[in-house]
């Protein structure tokens, strides 16, 4: 998750269906924490990804596949709330949450 990928991918990594990861994350209290953790990283990236696309950093950066691509990921999270602008007669929706000192000032990732 760390590399943007979904909680989901994680079982097909692993080598398990989805259903087990979620059988284990009730089952499990360390599991569901590893699981937690996992999401930050993963929200952590996509955010990360998109501060560096619109700074510039990202050559071929597409702002609305980004755009698309977390607010379908995100849709539920508790972090990223619906914001609705509107511009040039335009309205979209787009959903940001970080902290910037956390992120690092370096290289694309």
């Amino acid at each position: 998750m760390k590399q943007g990928l979904s909680y989901e991918t994680f079982g097909a990594t692993i080598g398990v269906c989805k259903s087990a990861i979620y059988q284990w994350e009730a089952a499990h209290e360390e599991f569901a924490e590893a699981k937690r953790l996992a999401w930050q990283e993963y929200q952590l990236f996509w955010e990360k990804m998109g501060v560096h696309g619109t700074a510039g950093k990202l050559k071929g950066f597409n702002s609305t596949s980004y755009i698309y691509n977390v607010k379908c990921r995100f849709r539920n999270s508790e972090t990223w709330k619906p914001i609705k602008e509107e511009a040039e007669g335009h309205s979209f929706t787009f959903n940001m949450s970080y902290k910037p000192e956390e992120l690092d000032s370096g290289e694309d990732e």
